[in-house]
């Protein structure tokens, strides 16, 4: 569903906390699969990723709690 013309294009858009951003650009003639298309598309990203052992590392939280009741 992705045109042909004009050619699909990726550029590195900017520095983020920790990661790189790329910005994937591309053209379909039904604006109605968008949603679905880019959905399709990040999927595919991931996949290829996976199969290159390439892993995504995600930002780590952690929570410490009081388990003391609050007091009034």
């Amino acid at each position: 569903m992705i045109l042909e013309e004009p050619e699909p294009f990726v550029m590195f858009g900017e520095f983020g906390d920790s990661s790189l951003n790329l910005y994937a650009r591309f053209f379909t003639a039904d604006v109605d699969q968008r949603v679905a298309l880019t959905s399709d598309l990040h999927h595919r990203i991931y996949e290829k990723l996976a199969e290159e052992g390439i892993t995504i590392a995600f930002p780590q939280l952690d929570v410490h709690f009081d388990a003391e009741p609050a007091k009034s």
